[in-house]
Parts: structure tokens; C-alpha cells; sequence
């Protein structure tokens, strides 16, 4: 039978809820972007949309009553064109900033397993895989954030 994930089993679905979606709401909330997706590949092919996908998970801290796990997650910011102007550029590297600043900013959320120590990561532009090379014209802005969530379990881990 498979674990149920709910407050009566003392599981919780911390990457998915209280990260990645977590992440997303952000950036909705700081933004007028209409595509922010949660997938491992480029998926959207609009003019400008921002996936968001997890890299790793660690535990830092685990003792009987709680636990601290590291989350990282990828953040990439795409805009597509033909016509690879000085102004595309310019709106390019300033969307990418105020990406990046706004999870500077967030570096903390408040709430249930909200996470804290929030840090990013240098932004690396243009650096595409396979997948995104094939679609014309894609630009990218990619960078790392990471953060840290603290569980106080209801049941007792046995170590």
C-alpha cells in the first residue's frame, strides 16, 4: 500500500509544495510572466516563460523529532526571437535580473515548512542542452536557488 501523504500520516510532500510550488508562487506574485512551468525540459514555446525543476535534495539534520533537508532547484528564465537586437538583449539581462533578485529578496518564506536560507546562484546565460538547442531562436537565463526546510515530525524517526 502506498504512503498517504496528508497531516493524519505525519507525511508531507515538502519538495513538490512547500518547494517547487512554493517557488512558483513567488515569482507569480512578483511578476507579470504568464508561463512558469514545473518541468525537467523546455516545454513552452511562448516568447517568454520560466521553468522551475528540481536538482537535488539532502538531509542536513536528522534527529527523533524533526528533520533539515537542503532543496535545490533550477531556474530557468526562456525568451524566444528571431530578431536578436540590442534591445531584445536589453530586456533579456533585465528580466533576468529581476528574476534573480526576486528570490534574492525571498530568501526566507514564512508558513508551514516554509523554507529560509535561501541562496542563489550565479546566472549562466545561453548555455543550452540538446533539447532547447533545437527550438529557434531560445535564449536562456539559468540559475540555481537552494534552500533549507525544517520538519518537526509527529511521529518519531527511529535512526
Amino acid at each position: 500500500m502506498a504512503l498517504q501523504l496528508n497531516a493524519a500520516s505525519g507525511y508531507d510532500d515538502v519538495y513538490w509544495t512547500n518547494v517547487l510550488k512554493k517557488v512558483q508562487t513567488v515569482i507569480q506574485d512578483s511578476t507579470s510572466y504568464g508561463n512558469i512551468y514545473i518541468a525537467p525540459q523546455v516545454q513552452n514555446t511562448a516568447a517568454q516563460s520560466i521553468r522551475i525543476w528540481s536538482t537535488n535534495s539532502f538531509s542536513v539534520t536528522l534527529k527523533e523529532t524533526e528533520w533539515t533537508r537542503l532543496y535545490e532547484v533550477n531556474i530557468c528564465l526562456y525568451m524566444i526571437t528571431q530578431n536578436r537586437s540590442e534591445r531584445f538583449y536589453k530586456t533579456f539581462y533585465e528580466q533576468s535580473e529581476i528574476l534573480y533578485q526576486i528570490m534574492v529578496n525571498n530568501d526566507s518564506v514564512d508558513g508551514a515548512l516554509g523554507w529560509y536560507n535561501g541562496q542563489v546562484d550565479d546566472i549562466i546565460y545561453n548555455d543550452l542542452n540538446e533539447i532547447e538547442f533545437a527550438v529557434d531562436g531560445l535564449n536562456k537565463a539559468s540559475f540555481n536557488f537552494s534552500c533549507y526546510v525544517t520538519r518537526a515530525t509527529t511521529g518519531t524517526i527511529i535512526l
